[in-house]
């Protein structure tokens, strides 16, 4: 570390790949110096919430459309077919070029439950979220995307995950399917292959919300089941193309921890359209500048509540979580001196909870 470090202030600290480097070498070091220290504690987790009004709660699936015109009528047939209905369906056309709007409509004749439909001008699937919230009167949030599946008993298991533990936010696991709605062998598609493994990694995480630092390990938007107050509470859905849904959970750690069903109950379709496999360098850029932001509040935020993502609860822990994942690259130069300074002379003892950091 100490040799990265000096190559670091002989290039004034302009290679992003030396920064990288240097949070690597660290996080080694701060994983030698958590071995050696007895079992943490295991922190406790936010107090069910089990009410007469939590147990009755209400939820409203949003469906934004946009050019699925092969897809949107599964969509909605997911959410018609449901053990539990919803209170209401509502359903926006973002100015969708090709027939989805029809298809829409098909699907949605003679549903048994309240649907609402309103076709408009392209805004974008963060705005066409935002909005379709906005109209919702549920208790609770279940987007879905056009082109997806809810699978069977979701909104059913959902309701009863957040009635049994008080959460606001949970998400399940996922199978992907292809364009014909057939599964996808993780091991046919290296894209599935590493959605699979950001879920997998959540059971080697401090908490489920620690694990959205290295992945989003709910892959989509449409994975999501959050509160309408929690909603409110983050300020909804970021104009951003790739991320809103990964941002929107960073965002909501700082009110509540998640919680992860592991069985399958939603279905993520691959298709030509996806802009998972989109490629070029808009998509890392927005992933820098969502992470950038996130890690400024990380690292000199104050607690929220017990579990929340920030160098005060966590110390040494999320400092060597974010290094480890390759984010040291996007924190300051300053502040990165500062915690070699702090680790080096840490050793062989742990580096401890009561870590300070302040950005500047």
């Amino acid at each position: 570390a100490g040799m990265i470090l000096t190559a670091l202030d002989g290039t004034n600290w302009q290679i992003g790949n030396m920064q990288h480097n240097l949070g690597l070498a660290l996080s080694r070091v701060l994983v030698a110096q958590s071995s050696s220290q007895s079992p943490r504690v295991q922190r406790p987790m936010q107090a069910p919430a089990l009410t007469d009004n939590r147990a009755a709660a209400t939820v409203s699936v949003v469906l934004p459309i946009y050019n699925h015109q092969h897809f949107v009528g599964d969509a909605i047939r997911s959410v018609l077919t449901q053990q539990v209905l919803p209170l209401e369906l509502i359903v926006i056309d973002d100015g969708s070029t090709d027939q989805s709007a029809s298809a829409a409509r098909q699907a949605l004749e003679g549903a048994s439950i309240p649907c609402h439909f309103l076709v408009r001008e392209n805004r974008g699937a963060a705005a066409t979220h935002n909005q379709a919230v906005q109209l919702a009167r549920g208790d609770f949030i279940q987007p879905l995307n056009s082109d997806d599946l809810l699978g069977p008993g979701r909104l059913s298991a959902m309701l009863r995950c957040v009635a049994e533990t008080g959460a606001e936010l949970a998400f399940s696991a996922v199978d992907c399917i292809d364009a014909a709605g057939s599964r996808i062998d993780e091991f046919d598609d290296p894209r599935v292959f590493a959605l699979r493994c950001s879920q997998s990694n959540i059971a080697d995480s401090e908490t489920v919300g620690l694990s959205f630092i290295a992945a989003n390990p709910a892959v989509s938007t449409g994975n999501l089941f959050f509160s309408r107050a929690l909603f409110d509470r983050v300020g909804g859905f970021q104009d951003l193309r790739y991320h809103h849904d990964w941002d929107f959970v960073l965002r909501a750690l700082w009110h509540t921890e998640p919680e992860y069903i592991g069985k399958v109950l939603y279905r993520y379709r691959f298709h030509e359209r996806n802009t998972i496999s989109e490629l070029g360098p808009a998509k890392r850029e927005e992933v820098d500048t969502m992470m950038g932001s996130f890690l400024q509040e990380a690292l000199s935020r104050a607690p929220t509540h017990a579990l929340a993502p920030c160098v005060a609860n966590w110390g040494s822990t999320i400092i060597e979580t974010i290094f480890s994942n390759g984010l040291a690259r996007l924190i300051p130069r300053t502040t990165m001196t500062d915690f070699y300074q702090r680790i080096v002379a840490a050793q062989p003892t742990h580096l401890g909870a009561g870590i300070t950091v302040v950005t500047g």
